[in-house]
């Protein structure tokens, strides 16, 4: 059999979801379900159905090259997966349709505040050109997102407490930052379980390895990061911080142009796999950039002042370098030495990266 169903899955409203408050354990936290989305979420709803996806060791998602029109086993191929997008192949439709309801509702419960737009359609793998069938999805997912389904946030009673954060109906009393227990909702608290689960990551995809940091000023064979702006320190009386958004430029024009040459059904696979390769070396882009950028923070680290001096051929903003006030360190779970570790904390934290998005 050589009809297919292509199906594309994309994550809408993950910035407002992400930044609805102005608290990084929370902004935290909902990036980190975001990424369940990819890395756990996507997975469950395809149950028992054999597919290419894998999950390395450090919970990152591997495709495998396979291909499901001459992989009899293979109920689901992935042709990327990450950054709240999936684009999939299911032997059947009927396997999609199961796949759509599952990972809608588990969307649903989990983080209502983020919408899942899902489109697909039907292809002949051998009789039909793939560029085209992705052509007319891509059309028909976008016409859905400029039709979102009605949203309605969650009523209140006339004795409910509202959401310290969001101002929506609150759930339960929450201690923030050994504080007095304050009203949350039931979305902001899952936020909050995810940060749980986050906050003594390593940061291993994007912290050098021993060896480099052996060769800089930094002391220490590893960084942590922060974990609330107060770990950003003051300089003077200013509590300054920077936000840096970077997303990739003209994408959809590059992905446009990988169906040059492709526009015939016997260069399906071709096409295919150039998709997959595109979004692989994207995401490897920033995983880079990502890597270059923490190094070159280390790099400018001065002992003598336990701050940061700026890199030569770097135009200063108000000072010549920027101190911090307190650089005490923080303790975080090392998963391979199994024990408590306490290292120097690194004024960075990455808040949201997938695809070519990084926050």
């Amino acid at each position: 059999m050589s009809k297919y169903t292509l199906l594309m899955l994309e994550i809408g409203g993950i910035q407002d979801f992400v930044f609805q408050t102005n608290n990084l354990k929370v902004n935290v936290g909902a990036s980190r379900l975001v990424r369940d989305i990819s890395e756990k979420w996507v997975g469950a709803a395809i149950g028992g159905l054999k597919s290419n996806l894998l999950l390395s060791q450090a919970g990152e998602v591997v495709l495998q090259d396979l291909a499901i029109e001459i992989s009899p086993d293979l109920d689901v191929e992935f042709i990327y997966l990450g950054g709240g997008n999936a684009l999939m192949l299911f032997r059947d439709e009927a396997k999609a349709k199961t796949f759509t309801q599952q990972i809608s509702l588990q969307i649903l419960k989990e983080t209502p505040d983020l919408s899942a737009h899902i489109a697909r359609v039907n292809i002949d793998l051998k009789g039909e050109v793939f560029v085209h069938a992705f052509e007319a999805l891509r059309r028909k997912l976008a016409l859905r997102k400029q039709q979102p389904a009605p949203r309605m946030a969650t009523p209140a009673q006339a004795v409910s407490a509202p959401c310290v954060f969001t101002g929506h109906a609150a759930a339960k009393l929450h201690e923030l930052d050994e504080g007095a227990p304050s009203p949350i909702s039931a979305a902001v608290e899952r936020k909050i379980e995810a940060f749980a689960s986050e906050k003594h990551a390593i940061s291993e995809n994007y912290t050098p390895d021993k060896a480099v940091l052996a060769q800089t000023n930094w002391g220490a064979s590893s960084a942590a990061y922060v974990l609330d702006f107060e770990d950003f320190g003051t300089l003077d009386e200013a509590s300054y911080i920077a936000i840096v958004h970077a997303d990739g430029n003209g994408m959809g024009k590059r992905i446009q142009a990988l169906k040059d040459g492709h526009e015939t059904a016997d260069k399906n696979r071709a096409y295919i796999q150039k998709l997959r390769t595109f979004s692989s070396s994207a995401a490897d882009a920033a995983n880079n950039a990502l890597k270059a950028t923490v190094l070159s923070l280390i790099e400018c680290y001065d002992p003598a002042i336990d701050g940061w001096q700026r890199q030569e051929g770097v135009e200063p903003a108000d000072r010549e370098r920027l101190p911090l006030v307190e650089r005490q360190p923080k303790s975080y779970w090392d998963n391979e030495a199994k024990s408590w570790v306490t290292l120097p904390v690194l004024p960075l934290r990455v808040v949201v990266a997938g695809g070519d998005d990084v926050t």
